[in-house]
């Protein structure tokens, strides 16, 4: 570090850092040693470390002992949700640091330009209001929850007029609940369970997240549903979206003879996040007379009636025609346009 070389004392060093402040993302030996600068890695002359890149905002500052000395970390977290986890839900801030000689001062101001955030953990095994393990009771059950944060959303908040010109959704809280289905509790599936908050809450389609059954360490878990669960959860993994659990179909099924997979993908996902029931029947309509059109056109000529056997053929020639077309748009090399006139005034 550059450091004034007279009256050290009078001046007060603010060090800033941008690093994951925890380590996550690996385990064992991995996740100690790499992934994260911790508290105890930092050492020197320092006055105050703000800490960035950590999204919970932390108030209170952090007195660090460093031998004969002592530092401050102050964490002011991010101003925005970015992430559905616990840490996400505390209340956003932004402070102002006022900084005389070798005192600091920091005042805090709530932001309410965020969108209000909720989650929490619900262990179905541990509610007593279950009383059958049934779909439509738990399902019941969780719509409780979420009805409960909207309308808690709508009692405790209040967003300024100027905001709202900018951004009139933004009272639509987002709500997160991790459900811990073991015990036997049949899966809710978060797709259709969204369709029912579209105008009510921001994230419909990501409000339930199954969670593994907790455990201690060491140890397994055991009792009804255990196994089931895992295999849920992998099948949750697999078909995160309506994108995936399309292609997850269309992969079983080995493919389309007549509809666009594509096309039938996007009908598909209007369907589920815009309720717009008639997408399905019109991409299905469209594709049959479109391929009706293009079949009758390449059979020109051709005396006598069309057998099953010829137009199923003449649509499988028509998909592979389009399919390698596609890829060959796909693998054209993009122009170079680096040595354009144009292009170096952008650049400049």
């Amino acid at each position: 570090f550059l450091r004034p070389k007279e009256a050290t004392s009078d001046w007060f060093n603010l060090f800033c850092i941008h690093q994951n402040r925890h380590p996550r993302g690996l385990s064992g030996l991995d996740r100690q040693r790499c992934c994260a600068v911790t508290d105890e890695m930092l050492r020197g002359f320092f006055d105050l470390v703000i800490w960035g890149h950590e999204h919970e905002c932390i108030q209170e500052p952090l007195m660090v002992q460093d031998g004969d000395r002592s530092f401050d970390i102050l964490q002011p977290g991010s101003s925005i949700v970015t992430s559905l986890s616990v840490e996400e839900a505390k209340p956003k801030h932004c402070c102002v640091l006022e900084v005389w000689k070798t005192q600091y001062k920091v005042s805090w101001h709530a932001l309410q330009s965020t969108r209000p955030f909720y989650i929490e953990d619900v262990v179905l095994a541990n509610e007593g209001t279950i009383l059958d393990k049934t779909l439509k009771d738990v399902k019941g059950f969780l719509m409780e929850k979420v009805d409960y944060y909207v309308q808690k959303c709508h009692d405790d908040r209040t967003f300024p007029p100027a905001l709202l010109k900018t951004n009139p959704s933004l009272p639509l809280p987002m709500v997160r609940l991790r459900v811990d289905y073991s015990g036997g509790y049949p899966e809710v599936s978060p797709l259709q369970f969204g369709r029912d908050y579209t105008t009510k809450v921001a994230n419909a389609t990501e409000i339930l997240h199954p969670m593994k059954a907790r455990k201690a360490p060491g140890q397994a878990v055991k009792g009804e549903g255990a196994v089931p669960y895992k295999k849920a959860e992998q099948q949750m993994a697999a078909a995160a979206t309506i994108d995936d659990l399309v292609i997850d179909i269309l992969e079983q099924r080995q493919g389309l003879d007549l509809l666009d997979e594509e096309g039938l993908m996007k009908a598909v996902k209007h369907y589920v996040d815009k309720k717009e029931t008639a997408q399905i029947h019109e991409a299905v309509k469209e594709a049959v007379k479109k391929t009706q059109k293009e079949v009758w056109s390449c059979s020109k000529g051709i005396e006598g009636d069309f057998s099953a056997a010829h137009v199923h053929d003449k649509v499988k020639d028509l998909k592979r025609m389009k399919k390698q077309h596609s890829e060959a748009e796909a693998s054209e090399p993009k122009p170079d346009v680096s040595d354009d006139p144009m292009f170096d005034l952008l650049r400049g």
